[in-house]
């Protein structure tokens, strides 16, 4: 079990495809690769829904919301 969610939060790092944080207070801390999957899918949601996603911003949200349903099955 241990191995496979080390296996899955590897795979989400690589597919949201970049380091995500959040402030808190005065210092920033670095999302975890779950936390930074749920950020990117809200952002590239959040374009599509105002109308300004690019068609490779919607392709990967799709590629994304994927993952993570993939990622839910194995835990």
């Amino acid at each position: 079990m241990i191995r496979e969610m080390s296996r899955v939060e590897s795979e989400m790092t690589i597919a949201a495809g970049r380091r995500l944080y959040k402030t808190s207070g005065t210092s920033d801390l670095l999302l975890s690769p779950a936390e930074s999957l749920e950020e990117e899918i809200s952002r590239l949601t959040w374009a599509v829904v105002d109308g300004w996603a690019s068609r490779e911003e919607r392709r990967e949200l799709a590629e994304l919301v994927d993952l993570q349903h993939k990622n839910r099955h194995l835990v």
